[in-house]
């Protein structure tokens, strides 16, 4: 099946703004986790853009981030986990190596 030349550009539009948007969001989590830094609405909105990219890079970066915000504050690391678990659904983390997200 061959797939029309639009739906193809689209695609792969839709990949740069992806690799974009994590090339923005990876130095505000490492500047978190640095820092120590624990200013919940700044985590809340950093949390909201890495649930909006659905790619294996910014997953590993909500792992990141979840374990970095677990150490003071389990209730929101587990939030952001369900939150994660009815967007893209359980099985989908359960295959990832981060399997640790399952036993929240």
């Amino acid at each position: 099946m061959q797939v029309p030349n639009n739906l193809m550009d689209m695609a792969k539009k839709l990949n740069e703004l992806y690799e974009l948007s994590y090339n923005q969001i990876k130095p505000q989590v490492a500047y978190i986790i640095k820092n120590n830094i624990k200013d919940i609405n700044f985590i809340d909105h950093v949390f909201d853009e890495l649930l909006n990219i659905p790619t294996e890079k910014c997953y590993k970066l909500f792992t990141r981030l979840c374990t970095y915000v677990e150490t003071f504050n389990q209730d929101i690391a587990k939030g952001y986990v369900k939150i994660y678990q009815e967007l893209y659904g359980q099985e989908e983390h359960k295959k990832k190596k981060y399997k640790w997200l399952y036993f929240f």
